[in-house]
């Protein structure tokens, strides 16, 4: 272990090579990195592991296909494979009786579903009223949101469509 600087008890450079074991607080100004994760305390059983966090980040897009592009930013988080994605409440005169919304900006690689495409129950608006539907996340990064759960069921055209706001959560590996 190397302490460099260490007058007043501040600290410029810590090396630990080994286990470093802090009974107490342990103060950070700045930025902690650690590589190959962080175990954390739980209650009954032992730590887990956090090896991958990534809060807020805003993902820009338009949404179209039923109704012309309209904005409906998400919000995403990721902790290690687990993604949840904020959507926001996005209402719109149906222009187009096709299938699904679709989302126009695909998603970033790392909040991509790995192996499968993802199916989640959606609320989804149709004639101005609230249905159950379905959010369709693509491992490609493209997502659909369908009134209903059957693939070919359409929109009321000329009437209003979108969904309500919500979060989804799904893994990935």
């Amino acid at each position: 272990m190397a302490l460099t600087n260490s007058i007043n008890n501040k600290c410029d450079t810590l090396d630990v090579t080994n286990d470093l074991n802090v009974h107490g607080s342990l103060l950070v100004d700045g930025l902690l990195v650690a590589t190959g994760g962080v175990e954390l305390p739980t209650t009954g059983h032992h730590g887990d592991t956090l090896s991958y966090f990534e809060e807020a980040y805003p993902h820009v897009t338009n949404w179209s296909n039923a109704f012309a592009a309209t904005p409906g930013n998400l919000l995403i988080m990721k902790l290690n494979n687990r993604i949840w994605i904020d959507f926001p409440m996005l209402v719109a005169s149906c222009n187009n009786t096709t299938m699904d919304i679709v989302m126009n900006t695909v998603l970033p690689g790392r909040f991509c579903p790995s192996v499968a495409n993802v199916y989640l129950p959606f609320w989804a608006i149709n004639n101005g009223l609230l249905t159950i539907g379905q959010a369709y996340v693509q491992t490609d990064g493209n997502i659909f949101i369908r009134n209903g759960v059957n693939a070919n069921t359409s929109y009321v055209l000329a009437q209003n469509a979108g969904f309500q706001k919500q979060t989804i959560c799904y893994t990935t590996t």
